[in-house]
């Protein structure tokens, strides 16, 4: 352009655009990453910082999915937020199960008395709390507290589904309580 008006220079002095773009290149709309300013130091359109949200939100299967933008104002990256156990309520996620398991995802159940979807038996977990049974062992919501020599709740060192509390597989000591390892029936060997 060769005005001051968007240039800054001089009227008839030809540079690169540094105002608002008049004949809408850079356009400035819901959901896209454009600032709809030029950049004024070559011909392109400023855009927004990448993780900037645009496009539509979504919630599918108790996860929230946010459009982003990425560094070359594309709107092609997503983050995405879990809904701790809740179902989606339109695009949102569902912050009170009301007593109804029907409002938790699959592996999940309401907790009666605080109305929040906690994690079943068999569910990955980080603490007792997230488990609707309060026993996270071994990393997984287990049937019980899981005590005892060679016990364990998960597949892996059991050969059982994860969340079952059963006898440490032969040969095996994962929690070393044996001199050896784990006889396979609940004892040492």
């Amino acid at each position: 352009a060769c005005s001051m008006n968007m240039t800054g220079l001089a009227d008839g002095t030809c540079s690169f655009i540094v105002a608002e773009e008049p004949a809408g290149e850079c356009p400035d709309v819901f959901g896209d990453c454009l600032t709809g300013t030029c950049t004024g130091t070559d011909a392109s359109c400023e855009v927004r910082a990448a993780g900037s949200d645009c496009g539509t939100v979504t919630c599918t299967n108790g996860t929230v999915h946010q459009p982003q933008c990425n560094s070359t104002g594309q709107c092609d990256q997503t983050e995405d937020t879990f809904c701790n156990g809740h179902i989606c309520n339109g695009n949102i996620c569902d912050d009170d199960c009301n007593n109804q398991t029907n409002q938790c995802i699959s592996g999940y159940d309401c907790e009666d008395s605080s109305d929040v979807c906690l994690k079943l038996v068999g569910q990955p977990c980080g603490g007792n709390t997230e488990c609707l049974n309060g026993q996270c062992v071994d990393g997984f919501c287990c049937e019980s507290t899981c005590t005892g020599t060679c016990k364990r709740c998960d597949m892996a060192n059991t050969g059982q589904n994860n969340g079952l509390c059963r006898n440490t597989t032969n040969n095996l000591d994962p929690d070393n309580e044996c001199t050896n390892e784990c006889n396979g029936s609940g004892a040492c060997e």
